[in-house]
């Protein structure tokens, strides 16, 4: 029988394959909350938590001395209740948590089979777990040997020759779907690594540079703007320009609805 104090590694989490887009709201974690979290983490004496929260996963991971302390903790700064979480989630332990890890930073479970994006959230989520001194001697190992093996997996089989990321996938419908895609306006909003992605992939892959880009802070839309020569607009100028648009993508960090409905109806009054 373990003694109450000891400790063992465990993975806690929620993602697309059991909740749906409004649970993983719920349960999204913004970068002030993963700091405060960390934060607390680190008060109450605990050496190793990384915490991963993205539009398709939240997971805590780490030496605690049960998983829920993780699972309090997580529910502790997000809309959702433990109720809805255990609902939806999964809890690993040890080599079941670690596998899962490299399952993940493989592209083998990906929404879609060989998407990497996950391996720089990963990345991210690590390096502020460090800031906060909250990576040991055991995870640091192991985050180096699932970056390592991503790259090898990557650079060595074909799982990536196919379609491997949302982002180029929602290019590919939009070709799919719309007619003379290469002519309509379209209007990206928010410019982090899954709208920079959206970017990149639109100008490839359909020639259009009628492309709008918006963001909250204007500088960093300006900045993505200049290396695809494309158009910026003010945040303050988004609902004139969706307006305005055949398509939107919508692509921020949000945990809550940054577009309001009224705004995509044509039938209603803009007040």
């Amino acid at each position: 029988m373990l003694n109450k104090k000891e400790k063992q590694y465990y993975l806690i989490g929620l993602s697309y394959k059991k909740a749906d887009v409004k649970t993983r709201g719920e349960f999204s974690l913004s970068l002030e909350q993963q700091e405060e979290l960390l934060n607390d983490f680190k008060k109450e004496g605990y050496d190793s938590i990384v915490i991963l929260s993205t539009c398709n996963r939240v997971e805590l991971s780490g030496f605690v001395e049960h998983p829920y302390i993780l699972i309090d903790k997580l529910c502790s700064k997000v809309k959702g209740n433990v109720d809805q979480f255990i609902e939806v989630s999964y809890v690993y332990k040890t080599e079941e948590a670690i596998n899962h890890l490299y399952r993940m930073v493989t592209g083998l479970d990906s929404q879609i089979l060989g998407d990497y994006e996950i391996v720089g959230q990963l990345k991210k989520a690590v390096s502020l777990s460090k800031k906060k001194g909250l990576i040991n001697t055991f995870t640091d190992r192991l985050y180096s040997g699932l970056i390592k093996t991503s790259k090898r997996v990557k650079n060595e089989t074909l799982i990536s020759s196919g379609t491997t990321s949302v982002a180029y996938a929602a290019t590919q419908y939009l070709k799919k779907e719309i007619k003379n895609l290469e002519a309509k306006k379209i209007v990206i909003f928010g410019v982090g690594e899954i709208g920079k992605n959206s970017l990149k992939n639109i100008v490839s892959y359909t020639s259009n540079k009628n492309v709008i880009l918006i963001n909250r802070t204007l500088e960093n839309a300006q900045t993505l703007a200049s290396q695809f020569n494309v158009q910026v607009k003010k945040y303050e100028e988004l609902y004139t320009e969706i307006a305005k648009a055949d398509v939107l993508i919508v692509a921020t960090a949000s945990s809550s609805p940054t577009v309001e409905y009224k705004y995509l109806d044509p039938e209603q009054e803009l007040s």
